[in-house]
């Protein structure tokens, strides 16, 4: 455990439960309750949390969806009480949980960059010493005093994160900020959380994208359905993430208990084939890879999308695929689809790699199912690596080569 002194966020016996369904808990709900028991309806989002993050450290929080990733750093913003435990925090706290939490729509740019800077405790003269750059970073000089409802959404999300990242802090709160916005506003929002950094400020960084939380954090804590799995130096963590709930490595299937709500869609199952073999057995890199995939649309859902993306064993994706590549039809009917994937023969390199597989639709998706598989590709002699077996690289792929040769002799005049 850290000191006393150096410590920014303390965290101890930290619990958040929510009912499920009714609003009102029944008789039954409230003895269960009385005799310490949880009744079957609630879900407990985090438990039993201890976590200790020192100041100005940059601490990855990383986990599947519903780990509870979230769940942790809305109650460390206080959005929401806890159910059990404590927590203590030294100094400000500023939060990045959703993109444009707390912006109100009618104000302009402008006087939405005072309001969340008064928000924060912060005096008019810290937020006039910032508000240059912030407006620099989010480049929306010419709309700061348009009302933010007439933003268009990459406008919204900049000038959002600019005014979490640049007023000071003593905590910052960063919640998928890199799964939002095209790549020249993700590189720019890394550059930025490592400026914040390298600056002292403590950081709670939540993503998906592994590479990126490995450069930024030296530290990361993995939650696995609302615990805390694993706490540790950045690349042990996250070696364990990437093969971490992979009971059934090549088969999946649907348990209709954690049925999605009413979304319009759901994966039934998804199967890895290899050689003709069905669950895959072996699998080398001079393997024939199939996936089987099976959905159910529950209604007619025009703008309905699949995808499949293949990631290494540093959860970078090595590529992703979709219906439409091969001209198939998209899974917008009503009704029972099934999917037949094959991948290119001899394409990936012998390397642990996990297989995502999402429904979705605009903004959104109507299911994800990350890691769904784990594919240990073993080494295998193919045309692309014959003779040698451990190249680098995540792909093998057969190129044109052409040759000539000219002797120096060859004068290329005839003979007489």
């Amino acid at each position: 455990m850290s000191s006393e002194a150096d410590v920014a966020i303390r965290i101890r016996g930290l619990g958040k439960r929510y009912r499920l369904g009714a609003s009102r808990p029944s008789l039954a709900e409230l003895a269960a309750q009385a005799l310490g028991r949880a009744a079957a309806d609630t879900l407990w989002a985090l438990r039993d949390l201890d976590l200790d993050v020192a100041e100005g450290e940059v601490l990855g929080v990383i986990g599947r969806n519903g780990a509870g990733k979230t769940t942790l750093l809305k109650l460390l913003a206080r959005i929401t009480a806890p159910t059990a435990g404590r927590v203590v925090l030294r100094g400000r706290v500023a939060s990045l949980l959703e993109v444009g939490t707390g912006f109100h729509p009618e104000l302009s740019g402008r006087e939405n960059v005072y309001l969340n800077g008064a928000i924060l405790g912060l005096r008019r003269s810290e937020i006039r010493a910032r508000f240059d750059d912030i407006v620099a970073f989010a480049e929306v000089e010419r709309f700061l005093d348009t009302p933010v409802k007439r933003y268009s959404r990459g406008m919204f999300m900049r000038l959002a994160f600019a005014v979490a990242a640049h007023l000071d802090t003593e905590v910052l709160l960063v919640d998928e900020v890199l799964a939002v916005g095209d790549q020249r506003f993700q590189d720019r929002c890394t550059g930025r959380l490592r400026e914040v950094a390298a600056s002292g400020r403590t950081v709670l960084f939540v993503s998906h994208h592994m590479p990126v939380t490995e450069r930024l954090c030296h530290r990361c804590v993995l939650l696995e359905g609302g615990r805390a799995v694993a706490v540790g130096p950045s690349p042990e963590v996250i070696a364990r993430y990437a093969g971490a709930g992979l009971d059934t490595a090549h088969q999946w299937r649907c348990d209709d208990t954690t049925a999605t709500g009413d979304a319009p869609a759901r994966l039934r199952a998804v199967t890895l084939a290899a050689d003709g073999h069905s669950p895959a057995g072996l699998v080398t890199s001079a393997s024939r890879i199939a996936l089987a995939i099976a959905c159910e649309v529950r209604r007619e859902t025009p703008a309905l999308r699949l995808t499949v993306t293949v990631r290494d064993d540093r959860g970078e994706p090595v590529f992703l695929t979709a219906p439409i590549d091969a001209g198939a039809p998209e899974p917008t009917r009503q009704g029972h689809h099934a999917y037949h994937l094959e991948l290119p023969v001899a394409l990936l390199m012998p390397k642990r790699y996990t297989v995502d597989v999402a429904l979705l639709v605009p903004r959104g998706w109507a299911e994800i199912r990350e890691q769904v598989l784990r594919l240990d590709v073993q080494p295998a002699p193919s045309l692309a690596n014959l003779g040698e077996l451990l190249r680098p690289g995540v792909v093998q792929i057969q190129c044109r080569w052409s040759h000539r040769h000219r002797d120096p002799s060859d004068t290329g005049e005839e003979g007489g």
